[in-house]
């Protein structure tokens, strides 16, 4: 052996024996938290698909997922946010909920994510879609993901039953009433737990006299909740509760299940529901459905027929800290790249979800859905009154303030003074 040689094998050895010595880089571990639990709906293969990806990526990270039903999720990052051990990329809600962390600096502008990636382009969700989730238009702090909008259903057999006709204003709507709750029937399924799903109603009777842009400049300030139109509004809620619109107990029979489930037993004549319970209606149950414009009130400046409350509900955020961390930052990045990824948002669209990345719809989606689609394809949505609130706490005191209102605890102005008070608290 040539000594050059001999020098060759002897540098081999000892950069192997140097190398065997290195202690090994440690995986990264990558938290990542969601509301997806069970296996109805999205959830089931949205748990498949993301527990397939994360085996098939396991040599890149220790994935960690963090699964928390509904209000369960939001209730988890407000005690990880207090011991300041957030995931790394969790899903959440509206602006305004996430403002306390954006201001502390824990929430990443998504322009830092889309720019890392190589798969995820900006042009992939609508501008306007975007804009749900920013202040000023330069920063923007979630992916939006999904969104809704409402729709009312009538039970078709209980109106022929009963010899009467779909309510096209609220006269008509106190009459119909009083015939099926006469009848043991509820009339319109729409109780109230946690303001669910209230204050959706709320918001559809207020469009009616009231405006979006006034409705915004609630959370700066600028305009007040306490005014008189959502006075009026809480006393139309007050004269309907009076009127046994809505269920005797809306409180158990509040959420957004429940008032499916009783629909499609029969046990409701009509039901004011959100786009994503689509999965939870029954065949039988879609078969014997009529849709229904929201009834036009008495003094309304906004026709019913043209707008609906809805947009963008939720968005995928990710931890700035976490990717700032050399370690963490491209697995963070290959994980909401799947996230994000068309297929997810197919199985997002499968499940009855409205999304807001623009993939093509598959023919898999629920026949409800498309039928949703068409029916408010030309209804502008108007943004509900929880996501306008300026802060958490806020959107906690609308919400059990649908509560009371429902079960008739509070007069209107007692009802819009709470929640001017609490807006007060929150943008001094």
């Amino acid at each position: 052996m040539t000594t050059t040689k001999k020098w060759w094998v002897l540098g081999l050895a000892l950069v192997l024996i140097l190398a065997a010595a290195l202690p090994a880089v440690a995986k990264p571990t990558i938290r990542f938290a969601h509301l997806w639990v069970g296996n109805q709906g999205f959830a089931g293969p949205f748990i498949a698909g993301l527990d397939k990806w994360t085996k098939a990526n396991a040599a890149e990270a220790d994935w960690v997922i963090e699964a928390e039903q509904g209000d369960n999720l939001r209730n988890k990052i407000k005690t990880d946010l207090a011991a300041d051990n957030l995931p790394d990329a969790f899903f959440y809600w509206s602006l305004n909920s996430l403002k306390p962390m954006i201001d502390a600096g824990y929430i990443l502008d998504m322009k830092q994510y889309v720019a890392a990636s190589k798969k995820t382009k900006w042009e992939q969700f609508p501008q306007g879609a975007w804009d749900e989730y920013t202040y000023d238009g330069k920063s923007y702090w979630a992916i939006p993901a999904t969104g809704f909008k409402d729709f009312i259903l009538c039970n078709k057999e209980l109106f022929a039953k009963y010899k009467v006709s779909y309510p096209k204003t609220y006269a008509d709507l106190l009459k119909v009433s009083k015939v099926f709750a006469d009848a043991g029937i509820i009339p319109m399924a729409v109780g109230s737990k946690g303001g669910n799903p209230s204050h959706f109603f709320f918001a559809e009777v207020y469009y009616q006299f009231g405006s979006l842009e006034y409705m915004k400049g609630v959370a700066t300030g600028k305009t007040k909740f306490n005014d008189p139109l959502n006075i009026k509004t809480a006393n139309l809620i007050l004269e309907m509760v009076n009127n046994r619109v809505f269920p005797k107990d809306p409180i158990a029979t509040g959420e957004f299940d429940i008032p499916v489930a009783l629909y499609n037993e029969g046990k409701a004549a009509m039901i004011l529901t959100e786009t994503w319970t689509i999965p939870n209606f029954t065949p039988a149950s879609v078969a014997r459905s009529d849709f229904i414009t929201f009834p036009k009130f008495p003094d309304a400046k906004n026709d019913p027929s043209t707008f609906t409350v809805g947009g963008v509900n939720n968005g995928w955020v990710i931890n700035a800290k976490s990717f700032a961390d050399p370690a963490k930052k491209q697995a963070l990045v290959d994980l909401m790249d799947y996230i994000v990824s068309d297929e997810v948002f197919t199985m997002f669209a499968n499940s009855g979800t409205f999304i807001f990345k623009n993939v093509p719809l598959p023919p898999t989606v629920p026949p409800l859905f498309t039928k949703v689609l068409n029916w408010t394809k030309n209804q502008k949505p108007l943004t509900n009154f929880w996501i306008l609130m300026p802060d958490p706490v806020s959107q906690e005191v609308i919400s059990t303030g649908m509560d009371k209102l429902w079960t008739k605890q509070v007069n209107a102005k007692q009802f819009v003074d709470e929640i001017q008070a609490s807006i007060d608290k929150a943008i001094q």
